[in-house]
This record gives structure tokens, sequence and C-alpha cells, in this order.
């Protein structure tokens, strides 16, 4: 199984799917050929659900960031002394 796996990722990767193409290739190609009114919901509903994630990830970042600034900062040694036991 673990062979059958390896040869559809392999597949896949180099665009040799069930129809030649690619995944992407075919999305994109299926996409093409809707209807006009179809295709422009298609496309809204891709371009709203990557600036979504876009902006959610922006916001977690900013808060990441202003995290790391209210850190507290702990000094690095400054001997290389073995403690004692």
């Amino acid at each position: 199984m673990t062979a059958q796996l390896a040869g559809l990722n392999e597949r896949m990767a180099t665009g040799a799917g069930r129809f030649g193409r690619g995944l992407a290739e075919q999305g994109m190609q299926q996409i093409a050929q809707l209807a006009e009114p179809q295709k422009q919901l298609v496309l809204d509903g891709y371009r709203h659900a990557i600036s979504t994630t876009f902006l959610g990830g922006g916001i977690i970042i900013a808060l990441a960031f202003a995290l790391v600034l209210f850190l507290p900062e702990h000094p690095l040694k400054t001997s290389h002394a073995v403690p004692h036991e």
C-alpha cells in the first residue's frame, strides 16, 4: 500500500494524474469551463477565502509580536564555571 501511495504522490507531483494533468491544472480548466456568472462566484469565493486567511494570519502574527515585546528579559550567564555539587 505504501508503494501505491508513493506512486500516486509521484504521479500527482509530476502532473500525470488521471487525465495526464496535475490537480491544480484540472481545477483551473474546470473553472474556465463554467458559465460566466458561475465562474465569477467561484473566483469571488477563492478571493474571499484567500484574503480572509491572510488577514487572520496577519492578526495572529501581530499578536505574537506584541506578546514577544512584553516577555521578560533574562540575562545570559557571564561565566563558564561549573556549578558546585
